[in-house]
């Protein structure tokens, strides 16, 4: 069974007999359905009852009751029957209760019979009107009244029936006797003496929890997203006593400013007069936050600590641009634990108070965290000194009440109940109490959430605060539990992956910084994609579409830059001007280091790394350069960023050498002439070998031999 918070009534005491009469008005709306005499099982699988309205706190004699119940069965076969449990005494209980499950000590205390529906006065075109009177007692004893007047009992003594009550509604089918569909709700009561400090709840409503923007950043809202806004931010304004704290990410506030829509617009309008609103108002509260919420514990695991001081500096830059107001400071959300390294960071970026999740803390499973808390360091280091910080934990059963529901109303009413409850654990404490409720996510139904601020705002057990508010009126230790808990030294390691990622996209982030100094708007492009891409609980696909964003704006200056006239160049003397002329499509200046290489040319020393801005379209160059030798070299023309060394553009030119080396000339003669020379020597001594052989024979034939 579905489970609601319900409104309680009083009971006035007495010495003997004690007994209110609570009145409780059903509309009923049934759907059109032909004459039949016995519902079929699939008509009966086709029922439904759904809660409409109720009363949300019941202080007297009276409570209503609103359901809508849509069944083709016919009306002359369909029953309400109500059934009371008794009174839950703990959080267990009511856990139980909502899965339609009876703790071992919970008892029916009273039911009403079937209460035929045709029986009933039909108030308008399909709505039928019930009009029932209850009575609540102090005794089971008490009898119920004649039909259409049931009565319900509550077990409890005079002055003590305070809490809260399970109550189930059910749609029966009178001709078989069977539960064809129901809900549980809460029948809260409160009409004893209750204490005289009323519980606090600070409700942290989340904006931009998740990334609204593409890696390009565009947009990527819906229209209907945009309408949930529009809705929520409509239910706040209504009421300007409500107190509510907003936990503004400005990447929301970007992608509306980038929104065609026009409802986006009036949704920034509206945000911009609540911001304007709250110098002035205690009511409404800003929370410092990040630009996109972030695991503070996986950026400095890490290594990455410094950029949670980025997203707070980008975050209050977009505040300021497009609230017109000053960023909020001093009071931070944690969606994650937080360890040593976080703990640290927060002071270091002068946080001291926080927001975190029950996750990973001692916890009291008997009682709900109901007062601030000190936060330690595990390990104080020497310098940090005894470094803590203000923590109140954030209700994780009540936050679990704003996940999207089919009965939005009756979701509501769960929640005040439950906020009951934990009220009901110390209601006659000394000091204030209070609890954080932080949503992981919006509520998209305006119905839910207008019921919820409405039935806070007229609880007399519980009022509306804003975090600020409940840090400055809770004394730490206010609940009697556990008022100082210690950090983890490391509470989790961050993968590879996404340090490596998230680092590279850093570096090419920086050496935008440095090629296009001038162009704001581009390089916000570039560093908010690296922002969002640590946002937490990303996956890791669409983590690395945003830290590949930077790398496709170089590719922006790359496309950009292209060199004019030939690429093939002819030196017809050694020493010779090489023309070069870089053309730059790109809307902004660029800076850039020219880099010249070539094994076979001689260049200038000043070209070897030489800082250019290219900020026309053609920027001539002339390369001086010295030619070794004639024939075909080559000539490789880089493009660098100042910063981190990202290559921007780069081409090899082709150089044609037909000039002649005197060195080179000269060393020919010369070869050629000691070649002559020894050719020469050589010849004219194999001659005078020959000559002194002829001789030698002529004189051996004179001598006769």
């Amino acid at each position: 069974m579905v489970s609601e918070h319900s409104s309680v009534g009083v009971i006035s005491a007495r010495a003997a007999v004690i007994a209110s009469a609570l009145a409780l008005a059903l509309v009923v709306v049934i759907a059109p359905a032909a004459p039949a005499t016995t519902a079929t099982a699939h008509q009966r699988e086709r029922t439904g009852v759904s809660l409409v309205s109720q009363t949300r706190w019941v202080t007297g004699s009276r409570m209503s009751l609103d359901v809508a119940i849509h069944s083709p069965v016919p009306r002359a076969d369909l029953g309400l029957k109500l059934t009371v449990y008794s009174r839950l005494t703990s959080l267990y209980a009511f856990d139980l209760s909502e899965s339609g499950q009876l703790a071992p000590t919970e008892l029916v205390l009273g039911s009403t019979p079937i209460i035929p529906l045709h029986v009933l006065h039909v108030t308008g075109t399909g709505v039928l009107g019930v009009a029932m009177h209850v009575r609540l007692a102090n005794s089971a004893a008490a009898k119920p009244g004649a039909l259409g007047s049931p009565g319900l009992a509550l077990d409890c003594a005079p002055l003590s029936c305070d809490g809260v009550y399970p109550l189930d509604v059910a749609v029966v089918d009178t001709a078989r006797g069977t539960r064809l569909a129901s809900f549980t709700t809460y029948l809260v009561y409160v009409a004893g003496e209750p204490g005289s400090i009323p519980l606090r709840v600070a409700l942290v409503l989340p904006f931009g929890s998740t990334p609204a923007l593409v890696a390009s950043g565009a947009p990527k809202l819906t229209s209907s997203e945009i309408a949930s806004l529009a809705a929520t931010l409509a239910t706040i304004r209504h009421d300007p006593g409500t107190r509510v704290t907003l936990a503004m990410y400005p990447q929301l506030l970007v992608a509306l400013a980038e929104s065609p829509s026009r409802k986006a617009a009036v949704v920034l309008g509206e945000l911009r007069a609540l911001a304007e609103q709250k110098s002035g108002a205690p009511s409404l509260e800003f929370l410092e936050a990040p630009f996109t919420p972030v695991n503070l514990d996986e950026l400095t695991a890490a290594g990455l600590g410094r950029e949670f001081r980025r997203q707070l500096d980008r975050a209050a830059q977009v505040f300021r641009a497009l609230l017109g107001a000053t960023p909020p400071q001093g009071v931070y959300l944690s969606t994650t634990p937080l360890d040593d390294a976080s703990l640290t960071a927060l002071a270091r970026n002068r946080i001291e108070r926080v927001v975190i999740p029950a996750t990973g803390l001692p916890t009291n499973k008997s009682m709900s965290p109901t007062a601030p808390l000190r936060m330690l360091l595990s390990a104080p280091r020497p310098r940090a000194g005894a470094l803590s910080l203000s923590a109140v934990v954030a209700d994780s059963a009540l936050a679990a009440d704003f996940a999207p529901s089919a009965q939005p109303a009756l979701a509501a009413h769960q929640f005040l109940a439950e906020i009951a409850l934990v009220y009901f654990e110390q209601p006659f404490g000394q000091q204030a109490r209070g609890v954080v409720v932080a949503p992981a996510t919006m509520p998209r139904s305006p119905v839910f959430l207008s019921d919820l601020l409405e039935g806070l705002e007229s609880s007399p057990i519980a009022e509306q605060s804003t975090v600020a508010s409940l840090f400055s009126a809770v004394p730490v230790g206010a609940d009697g539990a556990v008022s100082r808990i210690t950090a983890v030294p490391a509470h989790a390691a961050s993968s590879y992956a996404f340090a490596s990622s998230i680092g590279n996209a850093l570096s090419t982030v920086n050496a935008l910084a440095s090629t296009v100094p001038g162009d704001a708007a581009f390089l916000s492009r570039a560093g908010d994609a690296t922002l969002l891409a640590e946002t937490a609980g990303l996956g890791q696909a669409a983590r690395m579409r945003y830290t590949a964003e930077p790398l496709a704006l170089v590719g922006q200056i790359e496309h950009a830059i292209s060199l004019a006239g030939a690429r093939t160049v002819t030196l017809t003397q050694r020493r010779a001007k090489v023309p070069l002329t870089i053309v730059a499509a790109f809307p902004s200046p660029i800076h850039a280091t020219l880099m010249l290489s070539s094994s076979t040319l001689a260049i200038a020393s000043r070209y070897f790394s030489l800082p250019i801005v290219l900020a026309h379209k053609n920027s001539p160059f002339e390369i001086p350069v010295t030619a070794r030798t004639s024939g075909v070299s080559t000539l490789t023309i880089e493009l660098v960023s100042p910063r981190g060394g990202i290559l921007l553009f780069e081409h090899v030119y082709t150089i044609r050498s037909t000039a002649f080396s005197v060195v080179a000339v000269a060393l020919s003669v010369a070869a050629l002439i000691v070649l002559a020379l020894w050719w020469l020597r050589s010849h004219l001594r194999r001659r005078r070998r020959a000559a002194t052989e002829r001789a030698g024979i002529e004189l051996g034939v004179a001598n006769g031999e």
